[in-house]
């Protein structure tokens, strides 16, 4: 099932369309702009997706049965992702492949994955990652390196 709405931050859940009109005449505590940014961001028949992947498995099968309300802070972090990707976008040579969703089908399910930033010519993929701590040295989480594992195994 698809994603309909928000949890309201005054309570209960509203559809998109309800929480954006109640943001632009100013009763919400987030700012009509981001919500209507993060809502824009919002996309649909992806399949599972590899960030879902490598999360909880049932939360991936209730939540293709089932309509979803998130609180904006869930997508924050969303968002926040696809503003530094529309960046590397717009800053991207024309060889490389940037942005793009690859998918493959294995027994009947998606699974689908958009990359950052692919080198042809170098044969490199590279995915961009945040982190609560900058560390010193270039080594990835573990998770991390999954996630450009399956990146790769889907391009």
């Amino acid at each position: 099932m698809p994603l309909k709405g928000f949890v309201c931050c005054q309570g209960g859940k509203e559809v998109f369309e309800a929480c954006l009109e109640r943001a632009a005449g100013g009763e919400c505590k987030y700012p009509y702009p981001i919500l209507a940014g993060m809502v824009n961001n919002i996309r649909a028949d992806m399949g599972i997706t590899v960030t879902q992947l490598l999360n909880c498995k049932r939360k991936v099968v209730l939540d293709q049965r089932r309509d979803i309300y998130v609180s904006p802070d869930q997508l924050w972090y969303a968002f926040r992702g696809q503003m530094f990707h529309n960046i590397a976008q717009s800053a991207a040579l024309d060889d490389w492949v940037v942005e793009q969703r690859f998918y493959r089908d294995i027994a009947g399910v998606t699974i689908s994955g958009q990359v950052d930033i692919i080198y042809p010519g170098r044969k490199l993929l590279q995915d961009y990652k945040t982190t609560k701590w900058i560390k010193d040295e270039l080594v990835p989480y573990a998770e991390h390196a999954l996630h450009a594992n399956i990146y790769s195994w889907l391009v």
